[in-house]
């Protein structure tokens, strides 16, 4: 349960630092990386 609660943690980061910088840099420039980090994840 540690490790699974781990991961659903990093994703929660990842989504918020994804958003906050698609916010900042631009949604469209962003999205592939954000998709990159969350396949990268899982």
């Amino acid at each position: 349960m540690d490790l699974n609660s781990l991961f659903n943690l990093n994703t929660f980061i990842e989504l918020l630092l994804g958003i906050s910088l698609s916010a900042a840099a631009g949604f469209r420039v962003f999205v592939p990386l954000l998709a990159l980090s969350v396949a990268s994840v899982f």
